[in-house]
């Protein structure tokens, strides 16, 4: 959540709640445009008050949705694609590439970490 006062705080908080971040169209514009603001005010509290960027910042959000859905029982059911889609990421090699670059370690290898056993194919619910 920001650390500054938007016009209204209570806009981010429905923004958050709605998990209107995980819609993989979701622009920075689209965001602005959500909480009553331009989008380069918008870039600018990501940059001055969260020290980070738009992406890095939705991406990140989107990375702990997948680590919270994964460790959920249900989700075994799922390929790693599919949480990955539900978690707003357009693309595989994307979603794989920002996991490797915030945890350090592939999706696959904290599934195994976490002791699930998602299945990695994408045979169950389609490709991405």
């Amino acid at each position: 959540m920001f650390q500054y006062k938007l016009d209204n705080a209570k806009t981010w908080s429905v923004v958050e709640g709605q998990h209107t971040i995980l819609c993989t169209d979701l622009k920075l514009a689209g965001l602005a445009s959500l909480v009553n603001t331009t989008s380069p005010a918008l870039s600018y509290m990501f940059n001055q008050y969260l020290n980070t960027n738009y992406y890095d910042y939705i991406n990140n959000y989107r990375i702990e949705e997948f680590k919270r859905l994964v460790s959920e029982p249900e989700s075994e059911k799922y390929t790693l694609s599919a949480l990955a889609a539900k978690c707003g990421f357009s693309s595989r090699a994307s979603f794989f590439r920002y996991f490797k670059r915030a945890s350090s370690i592939s999706p696959s290898e904290y599934v195994k970490s976490i002791g699930k056993n998602n299945r990695e194919q994408d045979l169950i619910v389609g490709k991405m």
